[in-house]
């Protein structure tokens, strides 16, 4: 209980606003008919993101998905104990000490206020779609917040499919490679 709240508090705001960003966590501030519309606007909208995956949770990694298929700026952190799934393996991030160990927390707020500042200066440099060549998401013009909150999530599904052939056609490639090299 209160693990998040600690992160929060005693690393990610303090290194945000080192890196000279006023840090607000993106949740529902109530007046959509749906919450998550309301957590999405305002992932979409920020000028930045620090993305916590640590403990490999499905909403940070959509949360992520999301930032990535819009080519949006984003820092990824995870804690020592979290493994980089093979998906996101090839992204850069940035880990902490789970334990918050004052002394320890003191030296990743700098590592992390460094991160940010670094991708503020180049905000696509890295991410999935630079990488894959690939056409960032648009969002449209007008429409309602459950129209936009269907097509982000086709979006995220669309670059997540896209992801899943690449990842198809590496295994298959790595097949033939560990053939041949059985030969």
């Amino acid at each position: 209980d209160g693990h998040w709240d600690l992160v929060y508090n005693e690393l990610l705001k303090p290194a945000c606003e080192a890196a000279g960003f006023a840090a607000k966590r993106a949740t529902s501030s109530g007046g959509a008919a749906i919450i998550m519309v309301a957590v999405l606007r305002e992932l979409f909208d920020a000028e930045m993101v620090v993305c916590d995956t640590s403990g490999l949770r499905a909403n940070a990694f959509f949360e992520l998905g999301l930032r990535q298929a819009f080519n949006k700026p984003v820092v990824i952190l995870r804690d020592e104990k979290t493994t980089r799934p093979f998906d996101t393996s090839g992204i850069r991030d940035w880990s902490y000490d789970s334990s918050l160990r004052s002394d320890l927390v003191k030296l990743s707020i700098t590592t992390i206020s460094e991160a940010i500042r670094e991708t503020e200066l180049a905000p696509s440099e890295g991410s999935l779609m630079q990488l894959l060549n690939l056409k960032p998401a648009e969002l449209p013009a007008t429409g309602t917040e459950a129209e936009l909150l269907s097509r982000l999530v086709g979006a995220v599904e669309n670059m997540s499919g896209r992801l899943g052939s690449l990842e198809e056609q590496q295994r298959r490639e790595n097949v033939i490679g560990d053939y041949v090299n059985a030969i």
